[in-house]
């Protein structure tokens, strides 16, 4: 190679694959989407822990950059002779240009180029046709159309997706020659078929709608034709989609969700009627793909069917079921939301959660809270969802019953409550909360990390406490105090080896925020020699988690532990730009105490070069 490029060899070439094969559509239309969330919590809707948004602390901006020159040495990598050069040369303008990296536009050509070689390697074609795929490179339409019908099945894949995307007219006629080859009907038959959907090919339809309704031609392809032809015809299906619906057996099951398919597009009283009586198929999927269509068309026509849809053993067909009763409120469907809180999914019970939190604020509010507060005595899917609902809502009335929650066997429950007795913030149950700490402590101290409760883990029990500790913290509940002392230290026991404590980082974190809190603006002695240890570090232990040591920094400069300066400016990085949270709270604990200004957050850049071929320093 030439001088100033650096070879890193212990890499494999990785070959691409065919794409994932993915229908492409939402399973739940509109404003149903499925999420997924550990506790039945949907991610960025989980009870956060307000002491890492108080105070705010801004935090430096992390920007990817590339060395100058890496495209050019790419092109010339690309011109080499040896095919591993050429494909791994391909793979990383693929790569690169998907994590954000600019200007690789300009090596389409010669990526193209390779694919042009007569007898090129089957790996540089596959790693050239993904770069090419990656940079939406539409000039390299006419290659992709001369090796997709005479390349492997595997790159053929890859290809012609990218075609239909493309909607490169030549390929339509490929596509139309494919399906109308008699049998046996291979995967080029699927792909095309697909391809033709994806353009909504007009001249397909005619021999798509005879695979659909043909009982000899395999099931995968009478779906893929049925779902083609849905895409194309957005009228006259309705017969065929009756007849293809005749059949209520298990032997039927294909048959009817190609009559759900070919509707797929379609409107009117008549459609409108054979998916309503699709929509209450025992098989789930067909029940489905009807749903998907009648809530498009207007959540009005899921009603004749909701009964079905929501006694569905199907989570996505429940789902349909929770939109619609969202989208036509009324008591008895807010009703129907609240018992829904009890789901056995997460994902269908979280959108119920949802739905009842918007129409609290759209002159539900009454309904909505007197439902929830009956869920909150129903099984333990419905108490958590319960809980998390009527903190949002502010609903004060709710936080006894949230301080009996405490004690739940379920950690999904025990977390919840937790977290909405802080929303809620009901003075009187500050002593209740207090006494739980203690006893919970207690437990901790000789049971270990999961306080001896059966099906907790040491995770949710740390979250638990956390939620208390800082509720007690924000309340400035001077009682708390002693209890909250106990729970900073990070050992039991000093000596070798030294006993650690069963408390976890998230609680000795809040207990820390939260005494910050208690004596804001008086820096005792005792206590910022305690929190400022644990922002140090512990000698040949190392450092305390960092959760701790960034509440150590924030509470100390709370406190105005002036004593502490030194210590805080030594950890603070200076004002250079800084992503580490340790050092931003010391910054900030800094400019609280000194009443300088805050540096700002600034900008961090983090080259990126680990690719094959990187230019050398």
């Amino acid at each position: 190679m030439q001088a100033g490029v650096t070879i890193r060899t212990s890499e494999t070439i990785a070959v691409p694959t065919a794409l994932t094969r993915t229908s492409g559509r939402r399973r739940f239309p509109l404003a149903f989407v499925l999420v997924a969330g550990a506790g039945g919590l949907a991610q960025g809707d989980e009870p956060d822990s307000g002491m890492y948004r108080d105070p705010e602390i801004p935090v430096a901006r992390a920007v990817k950059t590339h060395p100058k020159g890496l495209a050019e040495l790419w092109l010339v990598a690309l011109d080499r002779p040896e095919r591993e050069v050429q494909s791994r040369a391909a793979l990383a303008i693929a790569t690169a240009h998907e994590t954000g990296m600019p200007g690789l536009a300009a090596t389409a050509p010669a990526l193209i180029r390779l694919l042009d070689r007569p007898d090129q390697h089957p790996a540089v074609l596959a790693s050239a046709a993904r770069a090419l795929v990656a940079l939406d490179a539409r000039g390299a339409a006419p290659a992709f159309l001369g090796l997709a019908t005479a390349g492997d099945p595997d790159l053929r894949n890859v290809l012609e997706l990218a075609l239909a995307r493309w909607d490169y007219k030549p390929a339509r006629d490929l596509w139309l020659e494919r399906i109308g080859q008699p049998p046996p009907h291979g995967h080029g038959l699927l792909l095309a078929v697909r391809c033709l959907g994806t353009v909504r090919e007009e001249r397909a339809a005619v021999r798509l709608r005879e695979l659909a309704l043909s009982p000899e031609a395999p099931p995968p392809v009478r779906l893929a034709a049925a779902r083609a032809l849905g895409e194309i015809r957005t009228a006259g299906s309705e017969a065929d989609a009756g007849r293809l619906a005749g059949d209520a057996t298990p032997r039927g099951t294909t048959a009817r969700l190609a009559a759900a398919s070919v509707l797929r597009r379609h409107g009117g009283a008549e459609a409108i009627g054979l998916l309503q009586r699709l929509a209450q198929d025992a098989e789930p999927a067909v029940a489905e793909a009807a749903l998907t269509r009648l809530t498009e068309l207007g959540a009005e026509h899921v009603l004749p069917v909701l009964t079905a849809a929501l006694a569905s053993p199907a989570a996505g067909v429940r789902g349909h079921g929770v939109e619609a009763m969202f989208r036509t409120p009324s008591e008895e469907h807010v009703r129907g939301l609240t018992r829904t809180l009890s789901d056995p999914h997460p994902d269908v019970r979280v959108r119920a959660r949802r739905c009842l939190r918007d129409l609290a604020a759209a002159n539900w509010r009454p309904a909505v809270t007197e439902g929830a507060m009956q869920t909150l005595t129903a099984n333990w899917r419905g108490q958590e969802q319960a809980a998390i609902l009527l903190a949002q809502l502010g609903h004060k009335s709710a936080a006894g019953r949230m301080a009996e929650l405490l004690k739940s066997d379920r950690p999904d429950v025990f977390v919840a409550a937790a977290w909405g007795l802080g929303q809620l913030a009901a003075p009187e149950t500050l002593p209740a909360v207090l006494d739980h700490v203690r006893r919970r402590h207690a437990d901790l101290l000789r049971s270990g990390p999961t306080a001896g409760l059966r099906g907790a883990t040491a995770e949710a029990l740390d979250r638990h406490l956390s939620h208390l500790v800082q509720f007690l913290g924000q309340a400035r509940y001077r009682p708390a105090d002693p209890t909250l002392r106990a729970l900073v230290p990070r050992f039991l026991r000093a000596g070798m080896p030294p006993e650690f404590t069963p408390v976890g980082a998230e609680t000795r974190a809040a207990a820390i925020w939260a005494l910050g809190l208690l004596h804001e603006g008086k820096p005792e002695d005792e206590l910022v020699e305690l929190i400022e240890t644990r922002l140090t570090g512990d000698g040949a232990m190392g450092h305390d988690d960092e959760r701790v040591r960034r509440m150590a920094a924030v509470a100390l400069g709370r406190m105005q532990a002036k004593q502490s300066l030194p210590v805080l400016r030594d950890l603070s990085d200076g004002n250079r730009p800084s992503g580490d949270a340790v050092a931003n709270a010391c910054r900030w604990s800094v400019a609280r105490q000194t009443g300088d200004p805050l540096p700002p957050a600034g900008t961090i850049e983090t080259p990126q070069r680990d690719w094959f071929l990187c230019p050398v320093k």
